[in-house]
């Protein structure tokens, strides 16, 4: 375990050393080691040269910067149309915005201070920039934007796992490579999540807003970013009046309560690799639905497959118990087969009007 956390910690370093303008000793300390010293000599040890030397083969970078700017590769050419219509669609004003192929948005790392990050995506992947003073979220921040637009899927495996069963085959034929899109906050997809019940997107967005108005921290940005989503603590410290006054029905307020409180407390569990579904329908106000739902696009959860969906419902034809049945053979991707039925319920609809 500890000679791979060293390997993770130096392609890290290697990196930043290669892509960014970052000196040797902020590379060191922001790819987790502790040491200059030591990150010196396990360099020196893997690679059989000093770092300098590997920031002398890819050029001198600048030393004055305005930000740590990092470029994500995706496995696979990357669908940037569907990961901006992510996006867009459900940008949140104050908190997000689009233009063209770039995406800004604020977000918070663990305890630190809100942060400004943007994203332009191209078919190669995603370049990342944030401020030099975020330099300790820099490995964070990877992990976090190359699981939300799924940059490491082996797309064409997945393809033609579903393309052999026949409800699907015409999709991947169709739409080849669609990625798993999610969010880079999983507790913010499940306020969304939960907020955005048995109401439109468009309403489920308003209600995000006004939450994160009433108790997120403000962020100075002169593009027209000025919230960042507030954390869990404090959501809950509105209490259930606080939050039903934002206007929402008191069952859901409840279970906004419910969920930010857990998060909060400890008790609930919402990062990656963890398997919450089970922690959130324990939850009062969480159902089935709502638990798929945070496990596949907060969470990255492959497997994920929310069957009591009423568009993926509709885009296969089958009702829940039969959809169910049927997504068995989409194991271990049905998360993936429910963004294809997304995508096509959404196309059925383009048709229709």
């Amino acid at each position: 375990p500890v000679a791979l956390a060293q390997t993770h910690r130096l392609l890290s370093a290697k990196r930043l050393l290669s892509e960014t303008g970052l000196s040797i000793t902020e590379v060191a300390f922001a790819a987790g080691f502790s040491s200059l010293r030591r990150f010196n000599a396990l360099f020196q040890e893997r690679y059989g040269m000093a770092p300098s030397r590997v920031r002398a083969r890819q050029g001198a970078a600048k030393a004055a910067r305005d930000a740590i700017t990092l470029r994500l590769s995706a496995r696979g050419v990357f669908d940037v149309a569907s990961a901006i219509a992510f996006v867009e669609g459900r940008a949140l004003e104050g908190i997000e915005s689009v233009t063209g192929a770039r995406y800004r948005r604020t977000l918070r790392m663990g305890k630190g201070a809100p942060f400004l990050v943007r994203m332009d995506f191209d078919a190669g992947g995603v370049e990342l920039s944030f401020a030099p003073d975020q330099l300790g979220a820099v490995r964070g921040m990877i992990a976090t934007a190359r699981r939300a637009f799924d940059l490491d899927a082996d797309v064409v495996a997945i393809d033609a796992h579903l393309a052999r069963c026949g409800l699907l085959a015409g999709d991947v034929e169709h739409e080849p490579g669609v990625r798993l899109t999610g969010g880079l906050d999983a507790f913010e997809i499940a306020m969304r999540a939960v907020l955005g019940q048995q109401v439109s997107v468009a309403a489920g967005r308003g209600l995000c807003v006004r939450l994160a108005q009433a108790c997120g921290d403000p962020v100075a940005d002169d593009l027209g970013l000025s919230l960042v989503f507030p954390t869990a603590a404090q959501v809950s410290g509105l209490g259930v009046d606080g939050i039903a006054a934002l206007g929402m029905p008191r069952a859901r307020a409840e279970a906004v309560f419910v969920l930010a409180s857990a998060v909060h407390e400890g008790t609930l569990m919402l990062s990656p690799g963890v398997r919450a579904s089970e922690g959130l329908l324990a939850l009062k106000g969480i159902g089935p639905w709502t638990a798929s739902y945070v496990a596949l696009r907060g969470l990255g959860d492959q497997d994920a497959f929310p069957a009591g969906d009423v568009a993926l419902q509709a885009a296969s034809g089958l009702d829940a118990r039969a959809l169910e049945r049927a997504s068995q053979a989409w194991r271990p991707y049905r998360g993936y087969a429910a963004m294809r039925l997304w995508r096509r319920a959404a196309r059925m609809k383009r048709s229709a009007g």
